[in-house]
Protein backbone atom coordinates (compact mmCIF):
# COMPACT_ATOMS: atom_id res chain seq x y z
CA UNK A 1 0.00 0.00 0.00
CA UNK A 2 1.22 3.48 -0.81
CA UNK A 3 0.27 6.82 0.71
CA UNK A 4 1.46 10.03 -0.93
CA UNK A 5 1.22 13.64 0.19
CA UNK A 6 1.11 16.68 -2.05
CA UNK A 7 1.63 20.38 -1.51
CA UNK A 8 -1.19 22.83 -2.18
CA UNK A 9 0.11 23.43 -5.71
CA UNK A 10 -0.03 19.71 -6.58
CA UNK A 11 3.67 18.98 -6.23
CA UNK A 12 4.84 15.96 -4.16
CA UNK A 13 5.74 16.87 -0.57
CA UNK A 14 9.32 15.60 -0.33
CA UNK A 15 9.24 15.94 3.48
CA UNK A 16 6.65 13.15 3.72
CA UNK A 17 7.80 9.53 3.87
CA UNK A 18 10.46 8.84 1.24
CA UNK A 19 10.41 11.74 -1.23
CA UNK A 20 6.68 12.23 -0.79
CA UNK A 21 5.42 8.66 -0.41
CA UNK A 22 5.08 6.12 2.39
CA UNK A 23 4.84 2.40 1.59
CA UNK A 24 3.86 -0.64 3.64
CA UNK A 25 4.00 -4.28 2.53
CA UNK A 26 1.00 -6.30 3.64
CA UNK A 27 2.66 -9.58 2.73
CA UNK A 28 0.55 -10.59 -0.25
CA UNK A 29 1.14 -10.15 -3.98
CA UNK A 30 -1.73 -7.67 -4.13
CA UNK A 31 -2.20 -5.12 -1.34
CA UNK A 32 -4.78 -2.38 -1.84
CA UNK A 33 -5.46 0.80 0.11
CA UNK A 34 -9.19 1.59 0.06
CA UNK A 35 -9.58 4.38 2.65
CA UNK A 36 -7.38 6.92 4.38
CA UNK A 37 -8.21 8.12 7.89
CA UNK A 38 -6.71 11.17 9.61
CA UNK A 39 -6.39 10.34 13.30
CA UNK A 40 -7.12 12.94 16.04
CA UNK A 41 -3.40 13.12 16.90
CA UNK A 42 -2.40 13.82 13.28
CA UNK A 43 -1.31 10.30 12.44
CA UNK A 44 -2.50 8.68 9.22
CA UNK A 45 -4.16 5.29 8.90
CA UNK A 46 -4.39 3.40 5.61
CA UNK A 47 -7.10 0.74 5.51
CA UNK A 48 -7.40 -1.88 2.78
CA UNK A 49 -7.04 -5.55 2.10
CA UNK A 50 -4.67 -8.23 0.89
CA UNK A 51 -7.01 -11.20 1.02
CA UNK A 52 -7.56 -10.17 4.66
CA UNK A 53 -8.12 -6.81 6.33
CA UNK A 54 -4.98 -4.71 6.40
CA UNK A 55 -4.54 -1.58 8.53
CA UNK A 56 -1.33 0.43 8.65
CA UNK A 57 -0.58 3.56 10.65
CA UNK A 58 1.91 6.26 9.77
CA UNK A 59 3.23 9.25 11.67
CA UNK A 60 2.27 12.71 10.45
CA UNK A 61 5.64 12.78 8.64
CA UNK A 62 4.99 9.52 6.78
CA UNK A 63 7.08 7.16 8.90
CA UNK A 64 5.79 3.76 10.00
CA UNK A 65 4.23 4.05 13.46
CA UNK A 66 5.90 1.10 15.20
CA UNK A 67 3.65 1.50 18.28
CA UNK A 68 0.68 0.26 16.24
CA UNK A 69 0.02 -3.45 15.79
CA UNK A 70 3.15 -5.29 14.69
CA UNK A 71 5.69 -2.97 13.08
CA UNK A 72 2.96 -0.46 12.28
CA UNK A 73 0.40 -2.76 10.70
CA UNK A 74 -2.52 -4.99 11.67
CA UNK A 75 -3.47 -8.06 9.63
CA UNK A 76 -6.83 -9.57 10.51
CA UNK A 77 -8.75 -12.44 8.94
CA UNK A 78 -12.34 -12.04 10.14
CA UNK A 79 -13.80 -14.92 8.15
CA UNK A 80 -12.89 -18.57 7.93
CA UNK A 81 -11.04 -18.18 4.62
CA UNK A 82 -8.60 -15.64 3.24
CA UNK A 83 -11.31 -13.76 1.40
CA UNK A 84 -11.93 -10.56 3.37
CA UNK A 85 -12.50 -7.47 1.25
CA UNK A 86 -12.38 -3.92 2.60
CA UNK A 87 -15.09 -1.70 1.09
CA UNK A 88 -14.76 1.54 3.08
CA UNK A 89 -13.52 2.74 6.45
CA UNK A 90 -14.50 5.54 8.81
CA UNK A 91 -13.36 7.00 12.10
CA UNK A 92 -15.36 7.64 15.26
CA UNK A 93 -14.59 10.64 17.45
CA UNK A 94 -12.58 8.59 19.95
CA UNK A 95 -10.16 7.53 17.20
CA UNK A 96 -11.51 4.01 16.73
CA UNK A 97 -11.66 2.95 13.06
CA UNK A 98 -14.67 1.10 11.67
CA UNK A 99 -14.25 -1.01 8.54
CA UNK A 100 -17.10 -1.93 6.20
CA UNK A 101 -16.10 -5.23 4.61
CA UNK A 102 -17.24 -8.37 2.85
CA UNK A 103 -16.27 -11.59 4.59
CA UNK A 104 -15.54 -14.82 2.68
CA UNK A 105 -17.90 -13.68 -0.08
CA UNK A 106 -20.73 -15.09 2.06
CA UNK A 107 -21.30 -12.13 4.36
CA UNK A 108 -21.32 -9.15 1.99
CA UNK A 109 -22.33 -6.57 4.56
CA UNK A 110 -20.26 -6.51 7.75
CA UNK A 111 -18.72 -3.87 10.02
CA UNK A 112 -15.71 -4.40 12.25
CA UNK A 113 -14.43 -1.90 14.82
CA UNK A 114 -10.85 -1.79 16.04
CA UNK A 115 -9.38 -0.22 19.16
CA UNK A 116 -6.79 2.52 18.89
CA UNK A 117 -4.14 -0.17 19.42
CA UNK A 118 -5.42 -2.21 16.46
CA UNK A 119 -7.31 -4.98 18.26
CA UNK A 120 -10.85 -5.98 17.26
CA UNK A 121 -13.06 -4.09 19.72
CA UNK A 122 -15.25 -6.63 21.53
CA UNK A 123 -17.52 -3.87 22.91
CA UNK A 124 -18.87 -3.19 19.39
CA UNK A 125 -21.74 -5.30 18.05
CA UNK A 126 -21.07 -8.95 18.86
CA UNK A 127 -17.39 -9.47 19.64
CA UNK A 128 -16.47 -6.45 17.51
CA UNK A 129 -18.56 -7.35 14.46
CA UNK A 130 -22.01 -6.29 13.31
CA UNK A 131 -24.04 -6.45 10.12
CA UNK A 132 -27.04 -7.95 8.42
CA UNK A 133 -26.78 -10.78 5.94
CA UNK A 134 -30.29 -10.40 4.53
CA UNK A 135 -33.56 -8.50 4.88
CA UNK A 136 -36.98 -9.39 3.45
CA UNK A 137 -35.46 -12.38 1.64
CA UNK A 138 -32.87 -10.14 -0.03
CA UNK A 139 -29.10 -10.20 0.39
CA UNK A 140 -27.57 -6.86 1.37
CA UNK A 141 -24.38 -5.54 -0.20
CA UNK A 142 -22.65 -2.58 1.46
CA UNK A 143 -20.99 -0.07 -0.88
CA UNK A 144 -20.30 2.92 1.36
CA UNK A 145 -20.45 4.21 4.92
CA UNK A 146 -20.72 7.49 6.79
CA UNK A 147 -19.75 8.14 10.42
CA UNK A 148 -22.01 10.93 11.67
CA UNK A 149 -20.88 13.63 14.15
CA UNK A 150 -22.67 11.76 16.97
CA UNK A 151 -20.70 8.59 16.04
CA UNK A 152 -23.71 6.78 14.61
CA UNK A 153 -22.81 4.93 11.41
CA UNK A 154 -24.86 4.85 8.22
CA UNK A 155 -24.26 2.08 5.70
CA UNK A 156 -25.64 2.11 2.17
CA UNK A 157 -25.58 -0.13 -0.88
CA UNK A 158 -28.09 -2.35 -2.61
CA UNK A 159 -30.21 -5.42 -2.03
CA UNK A 160 -30.67 -8.42 -4.32
CA UNK A 161 -33.26 -11.17 -4.08
CA UNK A 162 -33.54 -14.61 -5.69
CA UNK A 163 -35.54 -13.18 -8.61
CA UNK A 164 -32.74 -10.79 -9.49
CA UNK A 165 -34.59 -7.68 -8.30
CA UNK A 166 -32.11 -5.15 -6.95
CA UNK A 167 -32.61 -1.83 -5.24
CA UNK A 168 -30.94 0.62 -2.88
CA UNK A 169 -30.97 0.50 0.91
CA UNK A 170 -29.53 2.32 3.92
CA UNK A 171 -29.21 1.36 7.55
CA UNK A 172 -28.00 3.16 10.64
CA UNK A 173 -26.22 1.80 13.69
CA UNK A 174 -25.65 3.29 17.11
CA UNK A 175 -22.14 3.97 18.36
CA UNK A 176 -22.03 0.54 20.01
CA UNK A 177 -22.87 -1.31 16.78
CA UNK A 178 -26.55 -2.00 17.48
CA UNK A 179 -29.08 -1.05 14.82
CA UNK A 180 -30.73 2.34 15.42
CA UNK A 181 -34.49 1.78 15.84
CA UNK A 182 -35.22 5.47 15.22
CA UNK A 183 -33.93 5.36 11.64
CA UNK A 184 -36.26 4.27 8.84
CA UNK A 185 -38.07 1.06 9.79
CA UNK A 186 -36.22 -0.64 12.64
CA UNK A 187 -32.97 0.91 11.45
CA UNK A 188 -33.40 0.20 7.72
CA UNK A 189 -34.41 2.27 4.70
CA UNK A 190 -35.34 -0.25 2.05
CA UNK A 191 -36.44 0.91 -1.42
CA UNK A 192 -39.02 -1.43 -2.82
CA UNK A 193 -40.12 0.15 -6.12
CA UNK A 194 -38.25 -2.24 -8.47
CA UNK A 195 -36.46 0.70 -10.10
CA UNK A 196 -32.91 -0.74 -9.79
CA UNK A 197 -31.40 2.06 -7.73
CA UNK A 198 -27.96 1.69 -6.14
CA UNK A 199 -26.23 3.80 -3.47
CA UNK A 200 -22.44 4.24 -3.67
CA UNK A 201 -21.79 7.50 -1.77
CA UNK A 202 -23.01 9.27 1.37
CA UNK A 203 -22.61 12.77 2.81
CA UNK A 204 -24.27 14.82 5.53
CA UNK A 205 -25.36 18.45 5.21
CA UNK A 206 -24.92 21.02 7.97
CA UNK A 207 -28.58 20.66 8.94
CA UNK A 208 -28.05 16.94 9.46
CA UNK A 209 -29.91 15.78 6.37
CA UNK A 210 -28.33 12.85 4.57
CA UNK A 211 -27.33 12.83 0.90
CA UNK A 212 -27.27 9.38 -0.71
CA UNK A 213 -26.09 9.07 -4.31
CA UNK A 214 -25.35 6.41 -6.86
CA UNK A 215 -27.22 5.42 -9.99
CA UNK A 216 -30.44 4.08 -11.45
CA UNK A 217 -29.94 1.36 -14.07
CA UNK A 218 -32.17 -0.01 -16.78
CA UNK A 219 -32.37 -3.69 -17.72
CA UNK A 220 -29.53 -3.25 -20.21
CA UNK A 221 -27.13 -1.93 -17.58
CA UNK A 222 -27.23 1.73 -18.66
CA UNK A 223 -26.76 3.92 -15.60
CA UNK A 224 -28.09 7.42 -14.88
CA UNK A 225 -26.72 9.59 -12.07
CA UNK A 226 -28.93 9.51 -8.98
CA UNK A 227 -28.86 11.78 -5.94
CA UNK A 228 -31.35 11.79 -3.07
CA UNK A 229 -31.86 13.36 0.33
CA UNK A 230 -33.21 11.93 3.57
CA UNK A 231 -34.23 13.44 6.88
CA UNK A 232 -32.46 12.63 10.14
CA UNK A 233 -34.99 9.88 10.75
CA UNK A 234 -34.36 8.24 7.37
CA UNK A 235 -37.42 9.49 5.51
CA UNK A 236 -37.13 10.77 1.89
CA UNK A 237 -37.03 14.59 1.88
CA UNK A 238 -39.84 15.54 -0.52
CA UNK A 239 -38.50 19.12 -0.81
CA UNK A 240 -35.41 17.80 -2.59
CA UNK A 241 -35.70 17.07 -6.32
CA UNK A 242 -38.84 15.05 -7.10
CA UNK A 243 -40.08 13.35 -3.95
CA UNK A 244 -36.53 13.31 -2.64
CA UNK A 245 -34.73 12.12 -5.78
CA UNK A 246 -33.04 13.66 -8.82
CA UNK A 247 -31.93 11.52 -11.76
CA UNK A 248 -29.76 12.88 -14.57
CA UNK A 249 -29.04 11.08 -17.84
CA UNK A 250 -26.06 12.14 -19.97
CA UNK A 251 -25.94 10.53 -23.38
CA UNK A 252 -22.86 8.37 -23.86
CA UNK A 253 -21.90 8.33 -20.20
CA UNK A 254 -22.49 5.96 -17.31
CA UNK A 255 -23.59 8.12 -14.43
CA UNK A 256 -22.66 6.12 -11.34
CA UNK A 257 -21.82 8.62 -8.60
CA UNK A 258 -19.18 7.16 -6.26
CA UNK A 259 -18.08 10.17 -4.20
CA UNK A 260 -19.70 13.20 -2.58
CA UNK A 261 -18.65 16.34 -0.76
CA UNK A 262 -20.53 19.37 0.53
CA UNK A 263 -19.08 22.79 -0.30
CA UNK A 264 -19.01 25.61 2.25
CA UNK A 265 -21.88 27.28 0.37
CA UNK A 266 -23.93 24.09 0.65
CA UNK A 267 -23.68 23.00 -2.98
CA UNK A 268 -23.20 19.27 -3.48
CA UNK A 269 -20.27 18.06 -5.59
CA UNK A 270 -20.26 14.49 -6.86
CA UNK A 271 -17.73 12.50 -8.85
CA UNK A 272 -18.31 9.60 -11.21
CA UNK A 273 -16.03 7.39 -13.33
CA UNK A 274 -16.55 6.35 -16.93
CA UNK A 275 -14.55 4.09 -19.23
CA UNK A 276 -12.50 6.93 -20.73
CA UNK A 277 -13.59 9.93 -18.69
CA UNK A 278 -14.25 11.06 -15.17
CA UNK A 279 -16.94 13.64 -14.68
CA UNK A 280 -18.13 15.93 -11.93
CA UNK A 281 -21.71 16.94 -11.20
CA UNK A 282 -22.59 19.83 -8.93
CA UNK A 283 -26.05 20.31 -7.48
CA UNK A 284 -27.73 23.17 -5.69
CA UNK A 285 -28.19 22.46 -2.00
CA UNK A 286 -31.96 22.71 -1.75
CA UNK A 287 -33.64 21.82 -5.03
CA UNK A 288 -31.12 19.33 -6.46
CA UNK A 289 -31.01 21.10 -9.81
CA UNK A 290 -27.64 20.72 -11.56
CA UNK A 291 -25.58 23.88 -11.59
CA UNK A 292 -23.18 24.75 -14.40
CA UNK A 293 -22.95 27.28 -17.23
CA UNK A 294 -23.08 25.33 -20.52
CA UNK A 295 -23.95 21.69 -19.96
CA UNK A 296 -26.08 21.93 -16.79
CA UNK A 297 -24.26 20.52 -13.82
CA UNK A 298 -21.62 18.61 -15.78
CA UNK A 299 -17.87 18.96 -16.04
CA UNK A 300 -15.88 16.34 -17.97
CA UNK A 301 -12.28 15.33 -17.37
CA UNK A 302 -11.62 13.70 -20.72
CA UNK A 303 -8.57 11.60 -21.45
CA UNK A 304 -8.59 12.47 -25.17
CA UNK A 305 -7.47 16.06 -24.53
CA UNK A 306 -4.06 16.41 -22.95
CA UNK A 307 -1.88 19.37 -22.01
CA UNK A 308 1.84 19.67 -21.45
CA UNK A 309 3.99 20.73 -19.76
CA UNK A 310 2.28 21.11 -16.43
CA UNK A 311 3.46 23.25 -14.67
CA UNK A 312 3.98 25.52 -17.70
CA UNK A 313 6.19 28.55 -18.18
CA UNK A 314 5.57 29.97 -21.67
CA UNK A 315 3.96 27.53 -24.14
CA UNK A 316 1.03 25.26 -23.34
CA UNK A 317 0.71 22.32 -25.74
CA UNK A 318 -2.83 20.99 -26.32
CA UNK A 319 -3.42 17.67 -28.07
CA UNK A 320 -6.54 15.66 -28.84
CA UNK A 321 -8.72 18.58 -29.96
CA UNK A 322 -11.40 18.11 -32.60
CA UNK A 323 -10.48 18.72 -36.24
CA UNK A 324 -14.11 18.48 -37.39
CA UNK A 325 -15.60 21.33 -35.37
CA UNK A 326 -14.50 24.49 -33.63
CA UNK A 327 -13.10 24.17 -30.14
CA UNK A 328 -13.59 27.14 -27.82
CA UNK A 329 -10.61 27.35 -25.45
CA UNK A 330 -11.01 29.33 -22.24
CA UNK A 331 -8.50 29.85 -19.44
CA UNK A 332 -10.00 31.01 -16.15
CA UNK A 333 -8.66 31.53 -12.65
CA UNK A 334 -10.07 29.58 -9.72
CA UNK A 335 -12.69 32.31 -9.14
CA UNK A 336 -14.09 31.81 -12.64
CA UNK A 337 -12.62 34.99 -14.14
CA UNK A 338 -11.75 34.51 -17.83
CA UNK A 339 -8.09 35.37 -18.51
CA UNK A 340 -7.59 34.12 -22.07
CA UNK A 341 -9.79 32.62 -24.81
CA UNK A 342 -9.30 31.30 -28.30
CA UNK A 343 -11.13 29.31 -30.99
CA UNK A 344 -9.33 26.68 -33.05
CA UNK A 345 -10.17 23.90 -35.53
CA UNK A 346 -7.03 21.78 -35.29
CA UNK A 347 -6.14 18.71 -33.24
CA UNK A 348 -2.91 20.12 -31.76
CA UNK A 349 -2.49 23.70 -30.62
CA UNK A 350 0.33 25.69 -28.98
CA UNK A 351 -0.89 28.49 -26.75
CA UNK A 352 1.40 31.25 -25.46
CA UNK A 353 0.55 31.78 -21.79
CA UNK A 354 3.64 33.68 -20.64
CA UNK A 355 1.52 36.76 -19.79
CA UNK A 356 -0.41 34.86 -17.11
CA UNK A 357 0.66 35.55 -13.51
CA UNK A 358 1.86 32.62 -11.43
CA UNK A 359 -0.96 30.49 -10.08
CA UNK A 360 -3.45 27.69 -10.74
CA UNK A 361 -5.79 27.98 -13.73
CA UNK A 362 -8.59 26.01 -15.37
CA UNK A 363 -8.53 25.25 -19.10
CA UNK A 364 -12.03 24.62 -20.48
CA UNK A 365 -12.56 23.14 -23.94
CA UNK A 366 -16.04 23.47 -25.45
CA UNK A 367 -17.49 22.09 -28.67
CA UNK A 368 -21.07 21.78 -29.87
CA UNK A 369 -21.19 17.97 -29.83
CA UNK A 370 -19.35 17.19 -26.58
CA UNK A 371 -19.63 18.22 -22.93
CA UNK A 372 -17.15 20.66 -21.46
CA UNK A 373 -13.65 19.37 -20.73
CA UNK A 374 -11.95 21.03 -17.74
CA UNK A 375 -8.26 20.57 -16.90
CA UNK A 376 -6.31 22.34 -14.16
CA UNK A 377 -2.77 23.54 -14.77
CA UNK A 378 -0.10 25.49 -12.94
CA UNK A 379 1.56 28.59 -14.40
CA UNK A 380 5.10 28.97 -13.09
Amino acid sequence: MIVARYLSNGSPDSSFGNNGAAVVDGGSTYDECVSLLLMPDGKIMAVGDAGYLLLARFTAQGGIDSSYGVNGKVITNIGNNAGDLCVRAGLQSDGKPIVLCRIDGEYPYTMVRFTIKGVVDSSFGINGITGTKSYMNSSLFGNTMLVQPDDKVILAGYSSNSRGIQNAFMSRYLKNGKRDPDFGTSGLVFLNDKSRKYFYALAQQNDGKIIAAGCQADKYGNEDALISRYTLSGMPDSSFGTNGFTINAFEGYHGRIISLCIQQDGKIVSGAPESLNAFILRYNADNAQPFFSKKPGLAILACEIKISPNPVNNQLQLTGLSAKETSSLIISDLNGNVKMQQQVTITNYTWMVSQLPRGIYVLSVQTKSKPITSINFIKK
